[in-house]
């Protein structure tokens, strides 16, 4: 019997089987990881467990395998993230560089709240979206010369290795560093020289203050764990350069936490990411992954400093460079390397001797942070984080900064955390109250709601399967009879923990913004496009070569909105631009032209398995990029197979030696069908008639069998 199946087994007995139950389950209560100095005894968790085995959660059935969000959820987020991208635009033209910052962090932090909603990652708004609002921060970032408080260390970092190149410390007075016994070289020269100077003053100065506030608070239970993994315990002020000291910041590449793990890494380490929790978010779990990485990092090369080097890029990329380059020093590869990798060692050495030693680089009267003493509790069922502050004598918000790892406002249910339940940090000597006054909250104390937008083709009694309710309980939450008709677009409420974050709105009333900043006519020329049958923002922006994201603020369009055939749409294109990936369109250019429509009719290729855009463009003897341009600007790394490809034929007056002309095959090759092949399909491959190439084969119906050969006529 498995380990779910007797939980469920006792959870029908739970007054005759509860002892024998939590036999069972010790060693589980322990693996769960509560970690605190004040752990909850084992009488506190039979006690608790008992009392949720007899009153189990009915509810908290949700898990991140089988999770069914409401589509417009994804769709609100998107937009108002898009609504606080306008902002910022807006707020860089009244040149409020606060406000700008705040703005850009503001729809960066939406954004990446949705990493964790499945397979968003595949939907092309998002990463559309994702794209654009970062190229344009950076930009910004790149043109203001001292960056407000509010930025993010990601935003810093970019700064930094601007103003490295140009740097001069000469007039710089820079403490001489003292000798200190590290296990990782302190090595000092010209340039961690330089990176010190700049911490000391200006733009570094501000973000590094503010980093040894948060010191305190992780910095010496790092130190502990660094030396129960037999890792150099100095290297935990690298987590300064990563995150600055903070638990909850996700980079562009989705990378999380104090230490900055991609979901792949993470995972290795033993650090779960789902829909309710990220591991990568827990100070302490993140910092012992840290450690076991670091040390892996090491026996692989050798080198302290080489370990690092990985850490920021590649293994690969490290050896590479260490082939290249003929050596096997961090210094002696340098300049092989990206430009962020070669600041990150002065920057990890910087960090450390400043941290160590903050008065003697002119850091004093810092307001540090004190560290979180805390209890653990274990939790059984999905219950809102209000309910649990209420039974800790605490905030919401209060049990949210103990438990940063938790997504959702509420805890996990058990299906997500085992049967052993969620281990809950508490405000130290809350155990005993807690329990107390937890055993007294009512069901729907305990229930946050999900709002669920109905869609064509559900009813109460489907809505209520997928959420593991009754249709009876669906329909009282709601006020509803149990047999009247839902329509398309109703709102319901659902007793589940899959809140919309605070700053979106899952209401129907339009967010206000201030439309987006038009080009100056003098830099871009405007084109009227009036949409055609078949046509989308993809396809448009592919042709004018701009972005989406950019016809979206241009012409106010929602992500709750989709374009209507005969839509009139202003774009702006820069004069004088050079794009790859469409034309420039001059003002008096005929806007509904299509980007094939010069070039013919198309011929379609259907995507066999094990091809790729580089042997298909290879076969029609075109390029890459040109076969990505016939299908509207598509990813060449998308291609799956059965897709269906474009290619057109070269203008008449092209050149001999035209690459976009797709080459014929010779004559009388042959071809062997596979599956899902067609006539058609064979036929447009080649460029024959379905006619031509049966009368060649002797075929007299369109049925051919896979694994037949044809010849194919000239």
């Amino acid at each position: 019997m498995t380990q779910k199946k007797l939980f469920k087994y006792f959870l029908q007995k739970p007054h005759s089987s509860i002892f024998i139950l939590l036999f069972i389950l010790a060693p589980f209560l322990i693996v769960e990881g509560c970690s605190s100095s004040k752990n909850t005894t084992i009488t506190q968790v039979v006690d608790t467990t008992a009392k949720v085995a007899k009153n189990a959660d009915p509810f908290a059935t949700l898990d991140d395998h089988n999770t069914v969000l409401d589509s417009a959820i994804i769709e609100e987020r998107l937009e108002a993230a898009r609504q606080e991208w306008l902002r910022a635009l807006a707020a860089e033209q009244r040149k409020d560089k606060n406000e700008v910052v705040r703005r850009f962090e503001s729809a960066i932090d939406i954004l990446n709240r949705l990493i964790y909603f499945p397979n968003v990652n595949e939907n092309k708004d998002f990463q559309e979206l994702t794209k654009s609002v970062i190229e344009d921060y950076e930009k910004f970032v790149a043109k203001i010369d001292v960056l407000p408080p509010s930025a993010s260390i990601f935003a810093l970092r970019q700064k930094f290795n601007e103003e490295m190149a140009k740097m001069d410390i000469k007039n710089i007075p820079i403490p001489k560093s003292p000798e200190v016994a590290t296990q990782v070289p302190l090595t000092m020269n010209p340039d961690v020289e330089k990176t010190i100077a700049y911490f000391m003053q200006g733009n570094g100065r501000t973000f590094f203050t503010k980093w040894l506030g948060r010191s305190k608070k992780f910095i010496p239970k790092m130190k502990e764990i660094f030396r129960e993994e037999g890792t150099p315990e100095e290297l935990v002020y690298l987590s300064m350069i990563e995150s600055g000291l903070n638990p909850t910041v996700t980079s562009k590449a989705q990378a999380v936490g104090l230490w900055q793990f991609i979901e792949g890494t993470g995972s290795l380490y033993g650090l779960k990411s789902n829909w309710w929790l990220d591991n990568r978010r827990d100070p302490w779990k993140a910092t012992r992954a840290a450690a076991k990485h670091l040390k892996d990092l090491h026996r692989a090369m050798g080198d302290w400093h080489l370990a690092l080097a990985c850490y920021d890029c590649s293994m690969t990329r490290i050896r590479r460079c260490m082939s290249e380059t003929g050596d096997s020093t961090f210094w002696g590869i340098r300049d092989c390397l990206p430009k962020e990798t070669q600041n990150y060692i002065p920057l990890y050495i910087a960090a450390t001797v400043i941290a160590m030693d903050p008065a003697r680089y002119g850091f004093t009267n810092i307001q540090y942070e004190n560290p979180s003493e805390y209890d653990t509790v274990y939790v059984h069922e999905a219950v809102d984080l209000n309910a649990i502050g209420t039974a800790a004598g605490v905030s919401g918000l209060e049990i949210k900064s103990l438990n940063p790892e938790l997504l959702q406002s509420s805890t996990p249910p058990v299906e997500v955390c085992g049967p052993g339940g969620y281990c809950l940090k508490v405000p130290a000597g809350s155990v005993q109250k807690f329990y107390e006054r937890y055993a007294k909250l009512t069901p729907e104390e305990k229930r946050p709601w999900l709002i669920h937008t109905v869609e064509r083709g559900e009813s109460l009694r489907s809505i209520a399967r997928t959420y593991g309710l009754t249709t009876e309980q669906l329909a009282d939450y709601n006020n509803i009879g149990t047999t009247e008709k839902v329509k398309r677009g109703r709102r319901l409420r659902v007793p589940m923990s899959v809140m919309a974050p605070s700053a979106v709105s899952t209401s129907d009333a339009p967010v206000t913004a201030p439309q987006a900043p038009v080009p100056d006519v003098k830099t871009a020329s405007k084109v009227s496009h009036r949409v055609k049958r078949g046509e989308t923002l993809n396809t448009i922006a592919a042709h004018y070569g701009v972005r989406v994201s950019d016809i979206r603020n241009w012409n106010n369009i929602s992500y709750k909105h989709k374009l209507k055939r005969g839509q009139l749409l202003a774009i702006y294109i820069e004069r004088g631009a050079n794009s790859t990936k469409a034309p420039v369109i001059a003002e008096k250019t005929k806007p509904s032209e299509a980007v094939g429509e010069s070039k013919g009719k198309p011929r379609i290729h259907a995507v066999r398995p094990g091809e790729t855009m580089t042997s298909i463009a290879r076969n029609y003897g075109t390029t890459v990029d040109q076969l990505a341009e016939w299908n509207d600007g598509m990813d060449p790394a998308s291609l799956q197979a059965g897709q269906k490809l474009k290619l057109y034929a070269a203008n008449k007056t092209a050149s001999k030696g035209d690459t976009d002309k797709p080459a014929k095959k010779s004559k009388h090759s042959t071809y062997r069908v596979r599956s899902g092949d067609t006539l058609s399909s064979i036929a447009d491959e080649y460029g024959v008639t379905v006619t031509s190439l049966k009368k060649a084969n002797h075929l007299k119906k369109n049925i051919i069998p896979k694994g037949k050969k044809l010849v194919i006529p000239d």
